[in-house]
């Protein structure tokens, strides 16, 4: 199942028509209302169920009737079987940093090592981030002009914050809605509408003291200058530390060791597959590029003059420019990847749609990327002659009270809970309930 496919099936279940206004939301144990609204929010859908163990994530549906709306909900089974864990949890470690706590002094070390590893390559490196303790100060000292994105579930979570004990969930929830809108919008145009509607419902003062905090550049789709990759939060943190679990509650150098063997045999699978591959670009990739291949086959194209294109459908139409590899609905350059109007252009072009998208993609650098084994270590024939040889641990000053065995939540995530009277996942209980009960269809 894939997003299109959850659409139509919700399409066809409740007989909505083609002029019927809906959205999909979820919760999830680190937020409590996640909105579904495209293929990458799907893909963290189960991203999600598969670091929380979930067995069904229960999708509402939320359906705009006039000035009210409705909601009923449907239930996703079977998340294990669907996730494939190499293209939801297939991230890349660069470098990683054992540390005490995040500290200024530790971020300027880190990204001190970090920029002698990058800069050699000459690339402009897109950074995204929950604007940790230190973090922001350290990276401007290092990696001053490069871009940085704020990941958007924190920044959900801290708006949030700024209407508590002011309304009801309802009325947060409203807002978180109309929040998601304004840093998904893809054009200033749009993104102004939205921030518009915004004001209105949380209220002039407390939007823009918020917005004031965090420079629009750094959050929203329609402004960041860099490439992004359609990457609006970074859910991969939590791959990862889902993924070294068991080796966090080791001790750093069995820690360390544990990792290091964990990356080497995952690059070496990664290697070994990739060598089986026939097509020029991942299959993820591949199979992305089929889905908007099909989605493109319903315009028109029309030349304007030199790759200049005008693609049509029944509704709107869009000008394409092929030599700066843009699109006037922005996807492609927020993408940087050929949206539908794009390929429909190329096509009419008659050229060859594989030159129009950034080769990262393709087989060949990803086998480039696993082509640097992490080499074994062997102690057989070490040897320790005095003192000197050993590494001493941190002189660290011991806290007061038994260690901490867990690892500290980042804001955002909060514990869920469901509510036997309204039975939504949420923060509130039957007594605090405010949902109303005769709003199921």
């Amino acid at each position: 199942m894939n997003y299109s496919d959850l659409i139509q099936s919700i399409r066809k279940r409740f007989k909505f028509s083609s002029n019927d206004s809906f959205h999909l939301e979820y919760s999830s144990p680190a937020c409590s209302f996640v909105y579904l609204d495209n293929e990458y929010d799907f893909k963290m859908l189960f991203c999600y169920a598969k670091i929380y163990h979930m067995d069904n994530v229960v999708v509402t549906v939320v359906k705009d009737v006039g000035k009210s709306c409705s909601s009923t909900s449907v239930v996703v089974d079977d998340c294990a079987e669907m996730i494939d864990e190499n293209d939801y949890l297939g991230f890349f470690p660069l470098a990683l940093c054992f540390c005490d706590s995040e500290t200024e002094e530790n971020w300027l070390f880190f990204f001190k090592n970090l920029k002698a590893l990058l800069e050699p390559q000459g690339r402009i490196i897109t950074f995204i981030s929950d604007r940790g303790v230190g973090l922001l100060k350290a990276f401007d000292l290092i990696f001053l002009g490069n871009p940085h994105l704020y990941c958007y579930h924190h920044l959900r979570y801290n708006l949030s914050r700024k209407y508590k004990n002011k309304g009801g969930e309802i009325v947060v929830a409203d807002v978180l809605q109309k929040f998601f809108k304004v840093a998904y919008a893809s054009t200033e145009k749009s993104f102004y509408f939205h921030l518009k509607n915004l004001r209105d419902k949380g209220g002039a003062a407390t939007i823009d003291e918020f917005i004031r905090e965090i420079p629009l550049e750094h959050w929203s789709r329609a402004f960041f200058k860099g490439c992004r990759y359609g990457i609006m939060a970074n859910g991969i943190v939590e791959s990862f530390n889902n993924w070294i679990v068991a080796e966090r509650s080791l001790p750093p150098f069995a820690m360390l060791d544990q990792t290091r063997m964990k990356e080497m045999k995952m690059m070496s699978e990664r290697s070994v597959e990739s060598k089986s591959w026939t097509t020029k670009f991942t299959p993820k990739m591949e199979k992305r590029l089929k889905e908007q291949l099909d989605r493109s086959r319903v315009f028109r194209v029309i030349a304007s003059h030199e790759n200049v294109y005008e693609v049509r459908n029944d509704k709107y139409s869009y000008s394409v420019d092929l030599s700066t590899r843009t699109c006037s609905c922005v996807k492609w350059q927020i993408n940087c990847f050929p949206c539908a109007h794009a390929l429909a252009a190329i096509q009419g072009a008659r050229l060859d749609v594989y030159d129009f998208i950034d080769p990262y993609f393709t087989a060949e650098y990803y086998r480039m990327c696993y082509s640097f084994p992490i080499a074994p270590l062997s102690n057989v024939d070490a040897s320790c002659s005095s003192t000197e040889d050993f590494i001493l641990p941190l002189v660290t000053k011991r806290l007061v009270g038994r260690p901490k065995s867990k690892r500290i939540a980042s804001a955002g995530e909060k514990k869920l809970i469901r509510c036997c009277r309204c039975n939504k996942m949420g923060h509130h209980n039957k007594k605090s309930c405010t949902e109303p009960l005769n709003m199921l269809l």
